[in-house]
């Protein structure tokens, strides 16, 4: 009975250090936070802009010319895509009848993007608020449906975590 209480103990301890060893090698070995928050596409695209704030590549750069829409957005939100996006994760989900793509009867593609970033929550809530015809909720986040120009955006904003963007085309 003692050889076996001898043996349980480092057999358990031995059971956690894999389980802890396995989980650390599988999470290290896994797609980034942002593209794995994206929902089951055809292709997907991802872009880790922090190492380019490491070198300062982006204070190198001219200065950019903004639209009326962009630069609306930049000062009602504070945020700027080249200075305060630090990660980009992009799926597209084609129609069904081009193949069996994952974006059923819809008549052309559509688009999920995540942006990770440094934003002020309290301004692009209102932001959203301002330009949605709509505010739905989805196990306690805030949904806004957009409607652009050529068919309809819903945004959902996660605090803390990420921004995640979906675009849905319809017909006009």
């Amino acid at each position: 009975m003692r050889i076996r209480r001898r043996l349980l103990i480092p057999l358990i301890v031995l059971l956690l250090v894999a389980a802890v060893a396995l989980i650390v090698t599988l999470r290290k070995n896994a797609p980034p936070e942002a593209a794995r928050l994206l929902p089951g596409a055809d292709g997907f695209f991802y872009v880790n802009l922090q190492w380019i704030r490491t070198f300062n590549a982006a204070g190198q750069l001219p200065p950019v010319s903004r639209e009326p829409e962009y630069q609306k957005f930049v000062e009602e939100t504070g945020f700027q895509f080249e200075r305060d996006l630090d990660q980009a994760a992009f799926a597209i989900h084609y129609p069904q009848s081009w193949g069996g793509g994952t974006a059923g009867s819809a008549s052309e593609p559509r688009f999920s993007e995540v942006f990770v970033g440094k934003i002020d929550t309290g301004r692009l809530t209102e932001y959203l608020k301002k330009l949605s015809s709509s505010i739905d909720d989805y196990r306690g986040f805030a949904i806004y449906n957009i409607q652009w120009r050529a068919g309809r955006c819903a945004s959902c904003f996660f605090p803390m975590t990420a921004s995640r963007f979906q675009t849905t085309p319809t017909p006009m």
